[in-house]
C-alpha cells in the first residue's frame, strides 16, 4: 500500500497496526513526508512479529507499506490532520507462501550446512524441520537412480539423515505456525545441537507443586504438576535458520 501526500495541513499521521505515527507539516508534501520517514522508518521496521512491515519513502510525498513476509495481513491508514487528505494507490491482498517447489527441501538444507560453522560437527548436530519441509525431501529421495540408506541411530531410535547428520521431524510445528502464526513462514527447518537447546521451569522441585490421588476405580495413581516452562538456546553460533523459500540465515 502506497500513501501520496499531496496538501497543506497541520499534521500528517500514519497509522501501523493500531499505531498512530504523526509528523507537523514543513515547507511541502515531499519535505513532511521524507521527514516522517526518518522520524519513524527505522522505529516501525525495527518492529517484529507476525503483523511486522517495511516502511519506504520511494517517491516525492509518498510513503509505502508492505509486510514483511507473504500472506501477513497488517493495518495501516493514513490522515491529514487540520484539512488536505492522502491519496491510496497499489493496495495488494496477500498471498501466502505456498508448497515448496521441486528439490527445494534439498537446495535449503544443502545451504544451510555451507553456512553451518565447523565447530558444530563436534558436538553431533541434527537437522529439526516441519512435516511440509521432510514431505519435500522425501519426494527428492524418491527420484534417486539406485536406493539409497537415509536413516541412522540417534540415542538407540532409527531416524532419516541428510548427509549422515539426524533428521527430526516436528509435525506439530506445522500446526502451531498455523494456529498460532497465521500459517506464515510454514517451511521451517533448525540445524543445531541438541545439547545447544536447554529446557527451563520456574520450578525447584517438582514435588513442590505437585498433586496425587489414588482413583479406586480405575485402580490407577495419578498425577498433576503444574508450572511454567521455556526452551532456549546456549550459543547462537550454533544455530541456522532457515524459513520457506531457501531463505536462510546463521544466528
Amino acid at each position: 500500500m502506497t500513501f501520496t501526500y499531496g496538501a497543506t495541513t497541520l499534521t500528517v499521521r500514519i497509522n501501523v497496526n493500531g499505531i498512530d505515527y504523526d509528523e507537523p507539516y514543513t515547507t511541502s508534501a515531499q519535505v513532511t513526508m521524507t521527514n516522517w520517514f526518518n522520524h519513524w522508518g527505522a522505529i516501525i521496521n525495527a518492529r517484529s512479529g507476525i503483523n511486522g512491515v517495511v516502511v519506504t519513502n520511494p517517491s516525492a510525498g509518498a510513503i509505502k507499506v508492505v509486510s514483511k513476509y507473504g500472506g501477513q495481513a497488517y493495518s495501516a491508514t493514513a490522515t491529514a490532520l487540520g484539512g488536505g487528505s492522502f491519496a491510496d494507490s497499489a493496495l495488494v491482498s496477500p498471498v501466502k507462501t505456498g508448497s515448496l517447489g521441486t528439490d527445494e527441501a534439498d537446495t535449503t538444507m544443502e545451504a544451510m550446512l555451507d553456512v553451518m560453522p565447523p565447530e558444530m560437527m563436534e558436538f553431533d548436530p541434527v537437522f529439526m524441520i516441519t512435516n511440509s519441509m521432510w514431505r519435500s525431501l522425501v519426494k527428492t529421495f524418491k527420484n534417486f537412480a539406485t536406493p539409497m540408506g537415509n536413516d541412522v541411530l540417534l540415542h538407540g531410535v532409527k531416524v532419516p539423515s541428510y548427509e549422515g547428520i539426524p533428521i527430526l521431524i516436528r509435525p506439530e510445528w506445522d500446526k502451531w505456525i498455523k494456529a498460532s502464526f497465521n500459517d506464515i513462514l510454514p517451511h521451517r527447518a533448525l540445524l543445531t545441537t541438541q545439547k545447544n537447546l536447554i529446557f527451563g521451569t520456574d520450578a525447584t522441585g517438582d514435588s513442590e507443586m505437585m498433586e496425587t490421588w489414588y482413583n479406586q476405580e480405575a485402580q490407577m495413581r495419578r498425577y498433576r504438576v503444574q508450572y511454567k516452562a521455556q526452551t532456549a538456546y546456549l550459543h547462537k553460533e550454533l544455530v541456522v535458520l532457515a524459513v520457506s523459500r531457501t531463505k536462510h540465515r546463521k544466528w
